[in-house]
């Protein structure tokens, strides 16, 4: 709930009581367009399958466990992939993600239950992928087995992770005109002005975006972001400002919004001319 005349700050409504507070930082990734429903169209929710696999005998004697990590295209103009590593112990499994293109990733399943396509995917490319000779006979389980799967796939599940309209994480303040809510009045010189925040849509690249896109929020809202906090001269960004180092594109801002919503409807107009072609008389 936003600030009002007779309550100056924003309200959270939580399982474990009501929360008061001047700022509200949206890490929720997948979730935030639920929370900010202006932020829905361009962070949008996707699934995809992740599963532990037992490598086949051959494969098993030639990968060197866990020294080396994969990604497949199998179309270089597809958005989507796969991606594999493996476990350095145990069974040495092979850790293998993706499904993307194999079928709907929407979240419109239960939550934490993959996609029956994208699991038969996942549970059949690697023999494909590295080749029936190199793969050979299915492994054999070598340790306890209690709790998994017997066979090749020993564990399936599935994870949410956001997909950005442009491919680029958001990043900052988000203006009023998307949250349609006000801002606390400001009491507090050492930080930044009150409001709601956000570090989302990372397009399945969290590990790689996240940490750094966390560290550029936080100086935000601490209003640190034109100053040099780091007193280790190694540390990523020392000696420079937030926006010294972090790519502008990653930024929240209306105009950003405002380009990436008409390149949307421009799609849809085209997809929409597209569709009426195929289906008028005389087409093919």
């Amino acid at each position: 709930m936003g600030p009002s005349e007779n309550e100056p700050f924003y309200i959270l409504q939580t399982p474990h009581g009501t929360l008061k507070t001047k700022h509200v930082v949206h890490l929720t990734n997948a979730h935030v367009g639920a929370l900010v429903p202006g932020l829905a169209p361009v962070v949008t929710q996707a699934r995809e399958t992740m599963s532990a696999q037992r490598p086949g005998r051959e494969l098993r004697a030639k990968m060197g466990a866990g020294v080396r990590s994969y990604v497949f295209y199998d179309d270089p103009e597809h958005k989507g992939f796969d991606y594999l590593t493996q476990l350095r112990s145990g069974e040495h499994e092979l850790m293998f993600g993706g499904g993307l293109e194999e079928g709907s990733i929407r979240c419109t399943r239960t939550p934490g239950m993959y996609d029956l396509h994208s699991a038969a995917h996942v549970s059949g490319a690697l023999a494909v992928y590295f080749g029936a000779a190199n793969w050979g006979a299915e492994g054999a389980s070598t340790v306890d087995g209690r709790g998994w799967a017997a066979g090749r796939v020993k564990a399936l599940w599935s994870g949410e992770l956001s997909e950005s309209a442009d491919g680029f994480p958001w990043v900052g303040r988000i203006p009023e005109s998307v949250t349609r809510r006000g801002r606390p009045p400001k009491v507090d010189k050492e930080m930044a002005s009150p409001g709601e925040w956000v570090a989302a849509g990372y397009s399945g690249e969290g590990m790689v975006h996240a940490w750094l896109c966390s560290r550029a929020l936080a100086l935000m809202v601490l209003g640190m972001e034109g100053n040099n906090v780091y007193d280790d001269v190694w540390a990523f960004g020392a000696g420079l400002g937030v926006r010294e180092w972090l790519p502008a594109r990653f930024l929240v801002s209306e105009t950003r919004l405002r380009q990436v919503r008409a390149r949307q409807r421009q799609g849809r107009r085209s997809r929409a001319n597209v569709y009426k072609s195929s289906t008028s008389p005389g087409s093919t």
